[in-house]
């Protein structure tokens, strides 16, 4: 690879020279650099999920010679929409102007045939960037994840839109809806004709977002994770823990370091707090009414969270009373039609076993 520099906007934080990384700003530096040190695994990290179908119309689009992950993340110069980290060549011009997704650049036409592409697959948006040739850097590069899913610019903010089938549509609202009821800190969602759609919550790069994997690795136990929180950033604990509480009452079994995180000042990288509680679409009834009845015995998940009582008994008071009034309102607010008294079992059995004292 060749020699390269690490910005956070027009800052330069680190140097990747002779393939060793040399830090100048370890305050501003990535998480996941602070932890690791390994400059391509970070890269890497940020590429399109390469088992996603439209992932290969997206790299054949930007006519990459290469396909693996580092090259097609160095392509786009690794700018994401969700934090103000990219890198260029040494001896480039660049700035950050040049290269930051923001409304001007989903004004052409070429940013929304991406879009579409990553969506959908569709030949025709193929077709048109591989014509005119106009374009050579999308965010849907670095759109990480397994779902077909893309960017739109709306209204002044970023959107991510996720398809999904109607179990899993139903899913992601109702557990937005619920985490609302329990006044939880959530990323905003919506309907969509075929999925739903999710509000950038850095506010274009207003924050820095790290995801957990930067500072958990892949251990997504909760006691690891809450120590860790407990070093790096105790005013995270609160909603971390209404996160794995909210996890476990609807089943989130999904809860993986890559969809959840914190949030940094991108000028200060101060530690803020924990990131909204977003990606939920693989929980409660995401594939289906796969549980045989609602009573949840033996359930790992409302095992996990008696444990985490039991260790840190203060954590009870982060977890709010949850009542049958609240599911059905979470429910109807979906305006989906489902199982609804299963459902409102299924919620308050999984809180009726939790030891709260």
């Amino acid at each position: 690879m060749k020699d390269m520099l690490l910005l956070s906007k027009d800052t330069i934080i680190a140097k990747y020279i002779n393939n060793k990384l040399e830090i100048v700003n370890y305050d501003l530096l990535p998480m996941y650099l602070q932890r690791n040190g390994d400059f391509e695994l970070w890269l890497e990290s940020r590429a399109v999920d390469s088992h996603r179908a439209t992932s290969r119309f997206i790299k054949k689009a930007l006519r990459l010679e290469e396909k693996d992950d580092l090259a097609t993340v160095i392509k786009v110069n690794a700018v994401t929409i969700t934090d103000t980290y990219w890198v260029k060549q040494i001896d480039s011009n660049l700035t950050y102007k040049d290269v930051v997704y923001n409304e001007d650049f989903y004004t052409q036409v070429a940013a929304k045939s991406y879009s579409n592409l990553a969506y959908t697959g569709s030949g025709d948006s193929l077709n048109y960037l591989l014509y005119t040739n106009k374009l050579s850097r999308t965010p849907e590069a670095t759109n990480i994840g397994s779902y077909e899913k893309c960017w739109k610019f709306q209204n002044g903010n970023w959107w991510m839109f996720k398809k999904g089938n109607r179990f899993q549509r139903f899913s992601e609202l109702f557990i937005y809806y619920l985490g609302i009821e329990l006044g939880f800190n959530m990323a905003t969602y919506s309907k969509t004709k075929d999925g739903v759609k999710t509000r950038d919550f850095t506010n274009n790069n207003e924050y820095n977002f790290e995801p957990a994997f930067s500072f958990l690795g892949d251990n997504d136990s909760l006691e690891y994770a809450i120590e860790r929180l407990q070093q790096i950033a105790p005013q995270a604990i609160p909603e971390y823990v209404n996160m794995i509480y909210l996890d476990a009452l609807v089943r989130n079994f999904d809860r993986h370091t890559f969809n959840f995180g914190l949030l940094r000042n991108p000028n200060t990288g101060e530690i803020i707090s924990l990131a909204p509680n977003f990606d939920n679409n693989n929980a409660l009834i995401s594939s289906g009414y796969e549980w045989s009845n609602p009573r949840r015995a033996n359930d790992v998940m409302v095992a996990d969270i008696n444990r985490v009582i039991e260790n840190h008994p203060t954590y009870a008071k982060y977890m709010p009373i949850v009542t049958e009034d609240m599911v059905e309102r979470a429910i109807n607010k979906t305006h989906m039609k489902v199982k609804k008294k299963l459902i409102i079992a299924f919620v308050m059995n999984a809180y009726s076993q939790i030891n709260f004292e």
